[in-house]
């Protein structure tokens, strides 16, 4: 029983100490929306805010990453807004569903010929912190030092 329960958490351990988690098969898709109206005016930083708060926002709960970007489209400069979302591989349908739906919602609402989306598969790996690691070795060592392991 100790030997086993000994591989078992240093099994455990080594899983935690390792310092990441790799998740496989996942997808990035970038949106690439333009702040230039066909009028000569643009999309104000208002406009945009209240447009990622109420559309984007309540649609990616998870997360999202939104940066200001300088594009050049037909010969000219313009302001851009850059949003990314990664999402697993096997719920590409419905999030990819999701992300034209607010590509066609911006389109129509600012006047754009189009809103750019491009997806690609990624590797993602998430890097753990400093402190759970601290906590859960100092239990580990806590049951083991009781179980008089060592």
């Amino acid at each position: 029983m100790k030997s086993v329960l000994t591989k078992l958490i240093l099994v455990t351990l080594m899983y935690f100490m390792s310092g990441s988690a790799v998740a496989d098969e996942w997808t990035r898709t970038r949106m690439f929306f333009g702040l230039s109206v066909p009028d000569g005016t643009g999309v104000s930083l208002q406009q945009w805010e209240q447009f990622r708060n109420e559309v984007i926002a309540p649609t990616f709960k998870a997360g999202f990453n939104v940066v200001d970007s300088i594009g050049f489209w037909h010969g000219g400069m313009e302001r851009s807004k850059i949003l990314t979302v990664f999402y697993q591989k096997e719920h590409s349908e419905s999030f990819q569903a999701q992300l034209k739906k607010i590509a066609k919602k911006y389109a129509t609402t600012f006047k754009q010929d189009s809103v750019l989306m491009v997806t690609t598969p990624v590797n993602v790996e998430f890097i753990k912190g400093v402190a759970p690691e601290k906590n859960i070795l100092a239990q580990t060592f806590k049951v083991l030092e009781t179980l008089k392991v060592f």
